[in-house]
């Protein structure tokens, strides 16, 4: 039996922020900003984060009800060759999209002493530590839509909807909430993991800040649009992997 009480996801939102979520909010601009590339130690680190955003996806299921929705535009019957070309065409979107915030925003960034930052960045010096980089990136990428684009929103979500049902209970009698109230719990949960993602970034930059902000939306639609957390994987991960080569080659 499925165990979806009020008080068991009150418990896993609260203790996920708290222990992962909040920490990196409070990072903060540092002129002595350092971003490590060549530390063979971060490995445990993400493996951890893997095996972490994994079991969350059982316990969101367990607890919530519910799994990254399977609502692919492709029918049930369709060619596999058909689904793999949607959900390629989906990643392609999402990582042009990511590519030009962020060429946007670091044009706009060079014209802004405020959009400057002097992180240090310490490039891998072996090539079993690019490849070390990499599996990290791709784990990486995966945590994070795990946590950001699923947990997040849609776990925040059904949180504010329960609560605004059970004010509505007690104020009017009732348990049922409107359609349009419960579009405004959906768009208030959007806006607020976009602001929590965002500014995540913050050690980077106000621009960073908005970058973040750009990358959780594009990222976001495309979790909605194929219901699968791999096309946007996949698209942050190879956002992040160009993001490496330029910083290596500049």
């Amino acid at each position: 039996m499925k165990i979806r009480s009020f008080l068991l996801q009150t418990v896993l939102f609260t203790a996920v922020f708290l222990f992962f979520l909040l920490p990196p909010l409070f990072q903060g601009e540092s002129s002595e900003s350092v971003l490590d590339f060549s530390q063979p130690d971060i490995l445990f680190l993400h493996i951890f984060q893997t095996a972490f955003s994994v079991a969350l996806l059982y316990a969101v299921k367990s607890v919530y009800g519910i799994l990254p929705e399977k609502k692919n535009p492709c029918k049930k019957n369709s060619p596999r060759a058909m689904k793999i070309a949607i959900n390629t065409g989906a990643v392609l979107v999402a990582f042009g999209e990511l590519c030009v915030c962020a060429a946007v925003l670091q044009f706009a960034a060079a014209f802004s002493e405020d959009g400057r930052t002097s992180a240090q960045v310490i490039m891998p010096e072996s090539f079993p530590g690019w490849i070390l980089c990499v599996v990290c990136f791709l784990l990486a990428a995966f945590y994070e839509e795990s946590v950001y684009r699923f947990f997040l929103p849609e776990t925040f979500s059904v949180l504010l909807k329960n609560v605004v049902s059970k004010a509505a209970g007690n104020i009017y009698g009732g348990t049922e909430i409107s359609s349009q109230t419960e579009k405004r719990c959906v768009l208030a949960s959007e806006f607020f993991s976009a602001a929590v993602f965002a500014f995540s970034h913050r050690y980077l930059g106000f621009f960073a800040v908005l970058n973040g902000a750009a990358g959780y939306c594009t990222l976001r639609i495309c979790f909605k649009k194929t219901g699968s957390l791999v096309p946007g994987c996949i698209a942050h991960f190879l956002y992040n992997l160009l993001n490496l080569m330029l910083l290596s080659a500049f």
